[in-house]
């Protein structure tokens, strides 16, 4: 691809000509900028996922630092870019949270969940399974990283189980 990037610098007004004479080169080129496009589109919809990702946790855990806000978003928009591509995949991930911590890692449930994605102990070694998140202690769930990856595995899980459909999706994730 670098390669390209200076055919296309050292060529500019002359494209046409050289990739009629070279159409694997012009093959190539029309792919590169396809990847380019994809990149920037990623990149602006992981911008908006952390928007609105911040809006919730300001909204929901207004006494957090600003700067830990933003370290907690990006780890979840990376968690959910892991784990999804659906765009409102993502997003439903992110209410996810929400719903069930209200973005307090240390939360902890009557019934006994813990963390982030608010998971039982004695499931996340089940809800972690199908990402091949093995061996999940209590205190494992602790670590927001590890939080994240196996609540986002457990509602993909949920999503595929539900041919996609986010309400019951999310209706599942309490049940």
């Amino acid at each position: 691809t670098a390669t390209i990037a200076i055919v296309l610098a050292t060529f500019g007004a002359t494209w046409s000509v050289f990739a009629r004479k070279y159409p694997a080169l012009a093959f190539e080129k029309n792919k590169f900028e396809l990847e380019q496009k994809k990149i920037h589109e990623s990149t602006e919809a992981d911008h908006k996922l952390g928007q609105y990702t911040i809006n919730l946790i300001s909204r929901d855990y207004p006494e957090l630092d600003n700067s830990k806000k933003q370290i907690l978003a990006r780890m979840v928009v990376q968690v959910a870019g892991d784990m999804f591509t659906d765009p409102n995949h993502k997003k439903a991930f992110v209410a996810v949270i929400s719903i069930e911590s209200k973005f307090h890692r240390d939360a902890r449930s009557p019934t006994g969940a813990v963390g982030l994605t608010q998971i039982i102990p004695n499931y996340a070694n089940d809800h972690g399974r199908p990402c091949e998140i093995y061996n999940v202690k209590p205190e494992d769930l602790l670590d927001a990283q590890t939080n994240l990856a196996v609540g986002a595995c457990y509602f993909r899980f949920l999503l595929e189980r539900y041919n996609g459909d986010i309400f019951a999706a999310i209706s599942g994730y309490n049940a």
